[in-house]
């Protein structure tokens, strides 16, 4: 359930059901990506990029939350921390694997690594921005207000400059 401590403007679009159910989604999707990696003719390949991609998606959200409090995401099933739900770093896992994946087969040999980057940065932007843009209106998490803060009484421990004493 949504407590008076989640930050979110308003109550989720949905309410706390729809929370649970994006963490629904990221464990699922997050499932179908590692058993596709298992059964790839490169499982160690494409396990590494899943692993990587987690691990990015832990790094990224953590080092937004703790180094000045970027933002804020509504409290799910399960939480890494204050302002840190599970759904928020599985959903790194199968964005990046299905948009690498998906570049390396596009291309052919000749094709340059420039040209590789493009198409997986594309490819990222187009699959993650739906997400990214309709997060904040749905309820899912919070940016910070006009005065800067995130969360205000946020208890989280801060590595850089918190929103709040800015």
């Amino acid at each position: 359930p949504i407590s008076s401590t989640t930050a979110v403007y308003r109550e989720p679009v949905g309410g706390s059901l729809a929370i649970g159910e994006l963490d629904c989604l990221f464990l699922f999707e997050t499932a179908l990506t590692l058993v596709h990696a298992a059964r790839a003719p490169d499982r160690r390949d494409a396990l590494t990029l899943l692993a990587s991609a987690l691990l990015l998606g832990l790094f990224v959200e953590q080092a937004a939350v703790r180094f000045g409090g970027t933002h804020c995401h509504a409290s799910g099933a399960l939480n890494l921390s204050e302002c840190s739900s599970v759904n928020s770093v599985l959903m790194y896992g199968p964005w990046i694997y299905v948009c690498v994946t998906a570049a390396r087969r596009l291309l052919s040999s000749g094709d340059s690594l420039f040209q590789g980057g493009v198409l997986t940065g594309s490819m990222c932007f187009l699959l993650c921005s739906v997400y990214e843009f309709q997060g904040p209106l749905m309820g899912f998490w919070l940016w910070p207000k006009t005065d800067g803060v995130v969360k205000a009484g946020s208890t989280l421990t801060q590595f850089g400059e918190s929103a709040a004493d800015a």
